[in-house]
């Protein structure tokens, strides 16, 4: 009887282990059902609603070393790309939904890294490109 207890007992386990990893691969977890609920709400899709996942999944990422030029640093007090997106509270910021250029500076930078550019690469990209005359 005991046998069978333990036996059923590693089973459990190991099930559970499989349940909770797959959970974590999921993209169900409830941080990206809160994005996905806030892309439905404010009818984003395309390179908007891109622009907001890699933002939101990538909280230490390219985003958060790269300026946006649209004016929001100077008017709205942002540090970085990812502002326009998300806030430090964690919060979404209802700007990326509206400009393009936030939006342009994400995806040419998410792009970038996806093609081996460094951070310091496409951050000098997009102060070359969009930078000019601050």
């Amino acid at each position: 009887m005991r046998k069978i207890l333990i036996t059923l007992g590693v089973i459990i386990l190991l099930i559970s282990i499989c349940f909770a990893y797959l959970y974590k691969q999921s993209n169900l977890s409830p941080n990206n059902q809160k994005l996905e609920q806030f892309l439905k709400d404010h009818k984003a899709a395309g390179e908007i609603a891109e622009a907001y996942k890699i933002a939101y999944q990538n909280p230490q990422g390219v985003l958060s070393k790269v300026k946006c030029y649209c004016g929001c640093i100077k008017n709205n007090g942002h540090k970085n790309n990812r502002h326009c997106f998300i806030n430090d509270d964690g919060s979404f910021n209802l700007m990326g939904l509206n400009c393009g250029l936030c939006v342009k500076t994400s995806i040419v930078s998410s792009q970038m890294l996806a093609e081996g550019k460094t951070v310091q690469e496409i951050s000098d990209y997009v102060d070359n490109r969009w930078g000019k005359g601050e």
